[in-house]
């Protein structure tokens, strides 16, 4: 039977797109305020909770959120060393792009934007597979309509083609 997380992660704002480390005990997750206006979603960032066998910790803001910018969507690499997002901070091409932060066991490093997959448009919801292929969504690539489903492949450090998943997948 599904049981919601502890009520220190859940909060009165919107959680959700979370991602966890290899051994379930971390998990970084954004967290959207609500906003004043009506049918609008307020600023969102990326938390980190981690879980000692009882109970979930006091979420942490990871450090390169900000108040200037939206953050969210992570996904962890397999080996925990890389988180993958989006964000529409400074930098980027336009819209919401995908972003890459490297991690060394104990701080995040200066996020850096993946403009070889990005577009002026949206590219969101990040997804690293284990084999290092990274999948998200755009409205910006050709596609089908809407956000369409697209993976790419990193090769010697650069991010390879953008490779639309076409239907049944869009």
């Amino acid at each position: 039977i599904p049981t919601a997380i502890s009520d220190v992660v859940n909060s009165k704002a919107s959680e959700g797109a979370v991602t966890f480390d290899a051994k379930g005990n971390v998990m970084y997750f954004t967290r959207c305020a609500k906003s004043d206006e009506k049918g609008k979603d307020g600023q969102c960032k990326i938390y980190k909770t981690i879980y000692d066998g009882a109970k979930w910790s006091t979420p942490e803001l990871l450090p390169f959120n900000s108040d200037a910018y939206t953050c969210g969507h992570p996904s962890l690499s397999a080996d925990g060393t890389t988180m993958y997002f989006a964000s529409d901070m400074p930098g980027g091409l336009g819209g919401k792009d995908i972003w890459m932060v490297k991690s060394d066991g104990t701080t995040w490093g200066t996020p850096v934007n993946i403009n070889s997959i990005n577009t002026v448009g949206d590219e969101v919801f990040p997804y690293i597979a284990e084999n290092g292929k990274l999948y998200f969504s755009s409205n910006g690539h050709p596609g089908m309509g809407g956000l369409d489903i697209f993976s790419a492949m990193s090769e010697n450090g650069s991010w390879g083609s953008v490779t639309n998943l076409k239907s049944p997948m869009n």
